[in-house]
């Protein structure tokens, strides 16, 4: 049961992708607001919540990889639906997310280039 309840509170990646991105977007928002508050109270801003350091496509990838893959790995070895029901919107947002950390990396990269020019 616990696991249940586990599952469905982190289940936001094995839905469809515009769910799960608009979750993902929430999620980070209320992240930020914490680190801003944090901030303005002059105390050390906690992991993933800094907005001038944010990467949303590296955090969404570490919480599948790390939490949401294998706890739904684990569900879909036992039972069969979840492996025609969740995991294909799994592999889609992991591909998605991994799309939009290329591009971050690309933009990054590139950053100092456009300085130099400048």
């Amino acid at each position: 049961l616990k696991m249940a309840l586990h599952s469905s509170d982190v289940s936001n990646p094995v839905k469809p992708l515009a769910f799960a991105k608009k979750w993902a977007d929430l999620i980070v928002d209320e992240f930020y607001a914490q680190g801003d508050a944090e901030r303005d109270r002059g105390l050390p801003i906690s992991s993933f919540m800094d907005r001038n350091k944010g990467n949303l496509p590296k955090l969404q990838l570490g919480f599948i990889n790390f939490i949401v893959a294998p706890l739904f790995e684990e569900w879909a070895s036992v039972v069969e639906e979840i492996e025609e029901e969740c995991m294909p919107f799994l592999r889609v947002n992991i591909a998605y997310w991994e799309r939009r950390q290329k591009l971050e990396e690309r933009r990054a990269s590139a950053a100092p280039s456009r300085r130099m020019s400048a």
